[in-house]
């Protein structure tokens, strides 16, 4: 078991498969980015407008 983990590995390590100069990003996943970049703007937005809200009604 232990030869065969190491088999595998070794030919993933010495692969293309680790070859990050040719690696290219599908656009489906640079858009989830994009948009998980965007929700987490907004709620960072919608956080300081709350707190400030919350401050201008308490003074």
């Amino acid at each position: 078991m232990r030869d065969a983990a190491h088999n595998i590995l070794y030919s993933l390590a010495n692969s293309n498969a680790m070859d990050e100069r040719n690696f290219k990003m599908p656009g489906w996943v640079k858009g989830v980015i994009a948009a998980d970049v965007i929700i987490v703007l907004l709620l960072g937005l919608w956080e300081v407008l709350t707190i400030r809200s919350y401050r201008k009604k308490n003074k």
